[in-house]
C-alpha cells in the first residue's frame, strides 16, 4: 500500500481503538459524516469501501493506528467483527494458523484429534505439513497428545476454540 493510499485512509475515516468502530470524517454524501463506518461480507469480516476500492475495517485500523500495514493481522478471539486495538496483532502466515477457530466440520469437537485404525489419532501442523502424533485408544489420550504438542509448538490459547458468539 502507497503512502498515499495510507494517508486517503487515514484522512476519510477515524479509528476508535477502544470501541473497534471506524467513523467517516469524509463521504460522498455529506450526511454520512460521522456514522459508524463498514459492513459484514460473506466471511465475517468487516469492509468499507473508499471510492471503488474495499478494505477490511480490521486493516484500516491497524493503519490508522500504528502507521504501518501488515500482511497479516490476527483476531485473537477469532470474532472477525471485533476490531478492538487489543483484539488484533500483526503476525506472520506460521502463528495465524496457531490460533484458529474449531474447524466446522469437526466430528470429536477436539481440535487435532480423529477417528480411524481403531482408535483415536492425535495429530497437528508445522510449518504447513502435517505430523502424526499418535492413535491411542480413548479420545482423552488423543486430546491430552495433542495439547502438549500445541505447548511444545507455541501454538495460541484460543487455538481450536470456538469463541465467536
Amino acid at each position: 500500500m502507497k503512502n498515499e493510499e495510507i494517508q486517503l485512509i487515514k484522512d476519510t475515516f477515524d479509528y476508535d481503538g477502544i470501541t473497534g468502530l471506524l467513523y467517516r470524517k469524509k463521504s460522498f454524501h455529506k450526511r454520512y459524516i460521522g456514522w459508524t463506518a463498514g459492513a459484514v461480507n460473506g466471511r465475517g469480516y468487516m469492509l468499507v469501501r473508499i471510492g471503488s476500492k474495499k478494505y477490511s475495517v480490521h486493516r484500516l485500523a491497524w493503519i490508522i493506528s500504528t502507521g504501518s500495514n501488515p500482511i497479516e493481522i490476527d483476531h485473537i478471539n477469532h470474532d472477525k467483527k471485533d476490531n478492538r486495538l487489543v483484539n488484533l496483532r500483526e503476525v506472520n502466515r506460521t502463528t495465524q494458523m496457531k490460533n484458529r477457530k474449531k474447524n466446522s466440520n469437526n466430528t470429536t469437537g477436539s481440535n487435532g484429534v480423529g477417528i480411524g485404525n481403531g482408535g483415536y489419532i492425535a495429530y497437528t501442523s508445522v510449518n504447513g505439513e502435517r505430523f502424526h502424533i499418535g492413535t491411542f485408544d480413548t479420545k482423552e489420550e488423543a486430546v491430552a497428545a495433542r495439547q502438549s504438542a500445541d505447548k511444545a509448538f507455541d501454538y495460541h490459547k484460543n487455538h481450536g476454540q470456538k469463541l465467536e458468539p
